[in-house]
């Protein structure tokens, strides 16, 4: 079976960053005390119940900087796709180059697309963290 470039690339980013980010999710949900697991567990709740009620909203408050993190650097990792010969940010700025012999335009653009993307991504990291604050 043949892959395209292009799955090629979202299977290996997305095993590796699955991997990671099921990493940060356990630890999430391993630091809540287990006392809670139990006192809700007690009362009669199901563990669906316990885990979108108790679980999951002081969770949230723990695994967003880890995640979007992550994700920053998923975004920052999609450049070693240029290695496989898929032309995404750091590859086009490699073509840029190839055809201007101007190394200024191409990579100066590229990279500020990625702060463009970590940047925003960043801020909405931010606005969750003070949203969730409150616990």
């Amino acid at each position: 079976m043949d892959f395209s470039i292009f799955l090629t690339g979202v299977i290996t980013l997305s095993l590796h960053s699955g991997a990671y980010i099921t990493e940060i999710v356990r630890a999430g949900i391993q630091a809540i005390l287990k006392g809670q697991t139990e006192a809700a567990l007690s009362l009669g709740m199901t563990y669906f119940s316990l885990m979108r009620k108790i679980i999951l909203p002081q969770v949230l408050v723990i695994f967003i900087p880890p995640l979007v993190s992550q994700l920053a650097d998923l975004i920052k990792g999609t450049a070693l796709l240029s290695t496989i010969a898929y032309t995404e940010l750091t590859r086009a700025a490699d073509l840029v180059l190839s055809n201007s012999f101007s190394p200024n335009e191409g990579y100066l653009t590229s990279a500020a697309m990625y702060f463009f993307l970590c940047y925003t991504i960043m801020g909405i990291a931010n606005h969750l963290e003070k949203r969730n604050k409150r616990f």
